[in-house]
């Protein structure tokens, strides 16, 4: 079974729900959704690239939305990432509400969110409820994902070749982030560079997977 990687944007103060859902999705026995957070992250990396990474390479990016996270700052940059690969139609975006909050007027307001018709966690009886249909839900958006088109092209390069391409598309990726530091939002056009040099690291990807199968 293909697993479709998930990364799970949150303020801090929701770290508790952060693990309820890694809790409901893991009850589900459902190996389809990789769920990928900061939590994931280990001494000695680099903590804006791992962000990043898992931000460009996930079928759906999933915010936590409550008052903390609609004013933390951090989450604003990811929300920036992810607006650019939901506006490439290369990722959904799915806010799982929390709590009441001013959410739908923001830029997630425009989104599907969970659980049904965008109702908080908190308003819910059962909180395992509302928990169980997040994770059907975050389910059925992967579902949805399609595999990377492979690119006739690549068929003319041998393995070593396009293992080359991918690190200088990475390298070259690298500098775009550098380049994007000193601002609060990136610019729009650092963006779109980014995500059409991610597309053209997951068409590598993609070929390589492809030709050599999976583990």
């Amino acid at each position: 079974m293909s697993r479709f990687p998930v990364f799970v944007s949150y303020a801090r103060a929701d770290a508790a729900a952060r693990d309820r859902l890694i809790a409901a999705v893991g009850a589900r026995g459902d190996r389809s959704v990789e769920l990928r957070c900061d939590r994931d992250i280990r001494p000695g990396m680099d903590y804006f690239d791992r962000i990043f990474d898992d931000i460009m390479s996930a079928a759906v990016i999933a915010f936590l939305v409550s008052k903390s996270l609609l004013a933390s700052d951090p989450v604003r940059k990811e929300l920036a990432y992810a607006m650019a690969r939901q506006g490439a139609d290369s990722a959904a975006i799915a806010p799982i509400i929390l709590e009441p909050c001013a959410w739908r007027e923001g830029s997630l307001g425009g989104f599907q969110a969970l659980p049904h018709g965008g109702r908080p966690v908190t308003d819910f009886a059962s909180p395992d409820e509302a928990w169980a249909q997040i994770a059907a839900g975050l389910a059925e958006a992967v579902a949805g994902a399609a595999a990377p088109a492979r690119d006739s092209d690549l068929q003319l390069f041998t393995d070593a070749q396009i293992v080359a391409l991918m690190h200088e598309v990475e390298r070259s990726l690298k500098g775009l982030i550098r380049a994007a530091e000193p601002y609060p939002t990136p610019p729009t056009n650092l963006l779109i560079d980014m995500q059409q040099l991610e597309t053209r690291r997951a068409a590598y990807r993609a070929e390589l997977r492809a030709r050599i199968g999976e583990f």
